[in-house]
């Protein structure tokens, strides 16, 4: 069991989840006069970039600006009391080139010569190369929006996935308009397709149809459930990629803390995504754009940030880094059924449910594994960590915290699911959420955080590969919340990224309002 347990450790120690704990007292202040705030600091040979985050803690304001501009590793020297930030911004990056200006609750730093834009967290820009679609996908019947689904162009590896409101806004190339079907997908339901030359480019409302499976088809094999799974592993070289493959993806992070959002970032990525059969190579993830915003004000004691997101995604990629659940080596460890056959993509598939035996103490998982009845290729994973066993797996999520401060993970949730292009599967869409509770021994109430890390696989590209530099991929151990983003004036252009739901864009509304107002008093 010892051999089990540090088998379940591994995937999470790399993956999910950093609790850092600091105390803000910043005060409320007129957003153009930030930069006239005077404030202390005080560093010696400090790199640029650290000082930078010690000014965003001082200000509640974060820092935007081009990498190529401003040398981030140079060491900064300074002891400034009750000094304007402006003064101290000019001594620190010595450049009289350079100006500021303020957007939202980010102060950007660019050349005079270059122009800025008055909304940082604005949607995606329609450019003349491309046709933009929008939407929401319902249930036929009862009305109610489907999260999660496919929207994609049949046969090409471009697509998107809409929110859990079911909405999405799709990119697409407008050299395939004129040729091409539009398909939206969701486990249990008939595929919508319709050519992309005949839907509306904005406010479509797309129903789906459940599907239903004839009893004819429920008896195609009279299957063992451990067999398909042991079927579906050894079909991986027939089913998905044998050589590597540049992943272009959406990725989100967020985190909730009772009900109000306190974090939120998300970017996009060019992913090298290695072959499923070569156990020796590794991915690579390579940020292209991102954007952040945090609420944080002088009652909150804890900022909780998230280690390696992006990078705990693809180790989520369960048919490659295979989970207790689908080892041969474990499966006497679990209860196995086939209780379901759905339709996903107009194919049969399986389910197989799968939850640990009760004499197993050590946390292990329970869910739901979708095979398709045919080739046998793993399509969707649901699963959990044992709700019954969950409290003792917290050693996993939490990192660091302060001695008289209890954490107790309280609820898991992971989707997976893969998109089939031309007869080969790829990563299609990641989705893990922890719900947790955080105690100080001396205070009477609990504080409740969710936080949840999400990716979806834009574009395939199975020409163009190359490896990333070390210096341009993200580690395993960073924090991703804390990278220095280049500042971008159309931010998403032609990119594809999952919306935010409604309550996340009333809350990022709150957020920018309330960094607004932070004032610093002496």
């Amino acid at each position: 069991m010892k051999q089990l347990f540090k088998y379940f450790n591994i995937i999470f120690r790399f993956s999910l989840f950093l609790i850092l704990f600091c105390i803000f007292s910043p005060k409320i202040i007129a957003q153009d006069s930030v930069l006239y705030q005077k404030i202390d600091l005080n560093t010696k040979n400090q790199e640029l970039i650290n000082t930078l985050d010690k000014i965003s803690n001082i200000t509640g304001y974060n820092f935007t600006y081009d990498a190529n501009v401003i040398e981030g590793n140079k060491l900064v020297n300074i002891n400034a009391q009750n000094e304007t930030l402006i003064n101290i911004l000019n001594t620190i990056l010595n450049d009289t080139a350079l100006n500021y200006k303020i957007i939202d609750n980010q102060i950007v730093i660019y050349k005079y010569n270059e122009k800025t834009n008055e909304n940082i967290l604005t949607k995606n820009k329609t450019t003349s190369n491309i046709i933009t679609i929008t939407g929401i996908v319902k249930d036929s019947y009862k009305k109610k929006p489907l999260p999660f689904a496919t929207i994609s162009i049949f046969g090409k590896d471009i697509g998107t996935i809409s929110n859990s409101d079911g909405e999405f806004v799709f990119n697409i190339p407008v050299e395939i308009k004129n040729d091409e079907n539009l398909i939206v997908s969701y486990m249990g339901y008939k595929n919508f397709e319709i050519p992309i030359n005949k839907i509306n480019h904005s406010e479509n409302i797309i129903y789906l149809e459940k599907d239903f499976v004839t009893i004819q088809e429920v008896l195609i094999r009279n299957a063992n459930p451990i067999s398909l799974i042991r079927e579906a592993i050894n079909n991986v070289k027939k089913n998905y990629g044998t050589t590597p493959v540049m992943f272009n993806s959406f990725y989100r992070e967020t985190v909730n803390n009772n009900n109000r959002y306190v974090v939120y970032s998300e970017a996009i990525m060019e992913i090298y995504k290695s072959s499923y059969t070569n156990l020796y190579d590794f991915d690579r993830i390579k940020v292209l754009k991102g954007r952040k915003c945090s609420d944080v004000n002088k009652t909150d004691t804890i900022l909780i940030k998230l280690r390696s997101g992006p990078n705990s995604c693809l180790n989520l990629d369960i048919v490659k880094n295979h989970l207790s659940f689908i080892d041969e080596e474990y499966f006497d460890v679990y209860n196995y059924k086939i209780a379901d056959i759905t339709i996903f993509n107009n194919k049969l598939a399986y389910i197989i449910e799968f939850e640990q035996k009760n004499y197993i103490v050590d946390p292990l998982y329970k869910g739901k594994i979708y095979i398709e009845v045919y080739s046998l290729a793993i399509t969707n994973i649901e699963f959990c960590i044992n709700p019954d066993r969950i409290r003792k797996s917290k050693k996993s999520f939490v990192i660091k915290k302060p001695k008289n401060v209890k954490v107790k993970p309280i609820f898991t949730k992971y989707k997976v699911s893969y998109r089939e292009i031309n007869g080969r599967y790829y990563l299609n869409h990641v989705r893990g959420e922890l719900k947790f509770k955080v105690k100080y021994r001396k205070k009477l109430f609990n504080s409740v955080f969710e936080t949840a890390i999400e990716m979806a696989t834009n574009n395939i590209d199975t020409v163009n590969i190359r490896k990333f530099k070390n210096k341009e991929r993200i580690r395993t151990n960073e924090i991703f919340f804390d990278k220095k983003f280049e500042y971008d004036e159309l931010f998403w252009g032609s990119y594809n990224f999952i919306i935010p739901e409604e309550s996340l864009q009333e809350a990022l509304k709150r957020i920018n309002k309330n960094n607004q107002q932070y004032k610093h008093t002496d």
